[in-house]
């Protein structure tokens, strides 16, 4: 398990490790298809592509 202080001394190193974590998680969704990074948006989004069918009805 992964614990991470976001205020402290190490702030600096704990966001930037949840940033880098995020980034790789967001490129294996976006690999297999399930999301994809949002253009014209400052900043990294993903939106979903995948919806199972229960949620569209």
């Amino acid at each position: 398990e992964l614990v991470l202080a976001l205020d402290g001394p190490g702030s600096a190193a704990a966001v930037g490790a949840l940033a880098v974590r995020f980034e790789q998680a967001a490129r294996e969704l976006e690999a297999v298809g399930l999301c994809r990074f949002a253009k014209r948006r400052k900043g990294t989004f993903v939106q979903r592509t995948y919806f199972p069918p229960e949620a569209v009805a």
